[in-house]
C-alpha cells in the first residue's frame, strides 16, 4: 500500500476511518443463513432477518486500511484539519477533498507511545494515538487474507485473519529503537 493513492476513503460508524489500496476487487459476503446454515437462527425481529438474508458485494482494494478504537486529527500543511470528535460532514468533506487520492508516502509506528503516523502526498498527515492500551487501533487487512494489527500499547501482529485473538502471538519493537519507520 505505500506508494499507492488511497480511494474509498470514508467514516464509518463512531469515529473509524476506511482506507483501501490498490487495484479493486469486488468483496462477496453470502448471506448468513448460506454462509452458517448450522449456526442460523431466524429472528423475531423482520428487520434482523431481512438483512441475514443480504448479500453483501463491496468494492475492495488490494489493501484495506482500517482504523478504529483511537483518537486520530487529520493535519494539512502543519494545520489540523479535522479530528476524531469533528462533525461527520466536516470529516467527509475533507476525506474526499483532502486525502482521497493521495499516495501513502510513509508509516511511522512509535511503540513506546502506541502512536502512528500515516504520511501522504502534498503534506497531508494522519496521526493517531491510543485511547486504551489494548485496543486495536489500526488492521491493514490484505488481499491473501493476511492482517497486521497494531494496538494501542504499542504491541503489532501479522498472520491470518481467521486466527482467534486467544491464539495471536503479540509483538514489540526494540525497546532501543522504538520508533518504526516504513517508507514507499
Amino acid at each position: 500500500m505505500l506508494g499507492r493513492p488511497c480511494w474509498g476513503v470514508r467514516q464509518r460508524w463512531g469515529s473509524s476511518l476506511i482506507f483501501e489500496f490498490g487495484e479493486p476487487h469486488l468483496q462477496i459476503h453470502e448471506p448468513l443463513y448460506i454462509r452458517d446454515q448450522a449456526r442460523y437462527q431466524p429472528s423475531d425481529n423482520p428487520k434482523v432477518d431481512r438483512m441475514r438474508r443480504r448479500r453483501l458485494i463491496n468494492p475492495v482494494g488490494q489493501w484495506h486500511l482500517w482504523l478504529h478504537m483511537c483518537g486520530w486529527r487529520i493535519i494539512q500543511e502543519s494545520r489540523q484539519v479535522a479530528h476524531s470528535e469533528s462533525d461527520r460532514a466536516i470529516i467527509a468533506k475533507v476525506l474526499n477533498d483532502e486525502v482521497g487520492g493521495k499516495i501513502l508516502e510513509e508509516v511511522i509506528l512509535d511503540s513506546a507511545n502506541g502512536a502512528s503516523a500515516f504520511l501522504f502526498e502534498d503534506d497531508v498527515n494522519i496521526d493517531t494515538w491510543p485511547i486504551e492500551s489494548e485496543h486495536e487501533q489500526f488492521h491493514v487487512f490484505e488481499e491473501s487474507g493476511s492482517v497486521f494489527v497494531y494496538r494501542g500499547d504499542g504491541a503489532f501482529w501479522y498472520g491470518p485473519g481467521t486466527t482467534r485473538p486467544n491464539q495471536m502471538e503479540w509483538w514489540r519493537s526494540d525497546v532501543t529503537s522504538p520508533i518504526c519507520r516504513l517508507q514507499a
